[in-house]
């Protein structure tokens, strides 16, 4: 079985949603919650396996899908290769960054939760994700662009 999906970028996304040319869509929780508060588009659920704190009251797609959990995540990559010397320097600048505490309040006012995890920790994590999702995409029919 093949599912319909329609790749968009953000402004027409958010058009579509607004102009009811779309009925749902997934985004991201701080772009969401920017449109959400200013043009009236309600959030139904979150993806990740639980709520978040700072918005108790967006239920997760788990509480009705039990067997569906989906957290996003971003990471910061280098080249395959790079000095571990200057890896090390780039996580802890990065690192550093990240417990700033302006930037630990913007991200959680978005809906963010920080891993902060160190290089090591960051690839065990990709690996253990990666095969999820090419099986998933797989068994949808999903082609990458």
């Amino acid at each position: 079985m093949t599912y319909p999906y329609a790749r968009y970028n953000s402004n027409t996304l958010y058009t579509d949603l607004m102009g009811k040319v779309l009925h749902a869509a997934w985004c991201p929780m701080s772009t969401a919650l920017n449109f959400g508060q200013k043009n009236n588009l309600h959030i139904m659920a979150i993806t990740g396996a639980k709520r978040l704190p700072q918005f108790p009251n967006i239920p997760t797609i788990a509480e009705t899908f039990p067997s569906v959990a989906v957290d996003s995540w971003s990471g910061f990559f280098v080249p395959s290769g790079t000095p571990r010397s200057i890896v090390d320097k780039l996580w802890e600048d990065v690192h550093a960054v990240l417990l700033d505490p302006d930037i630990v309040e913007r991200g959680r006012s978005e809906g963010n939760r920080a891993l902060n995890l160190n290089p090591q920790q960051s690839d065990e994590y990709v690996k253990k994700d990666f095969p999820k999702w090419r099986a998933l995409f797989k068994s949808a029919n999903i082609e990458p662009a």
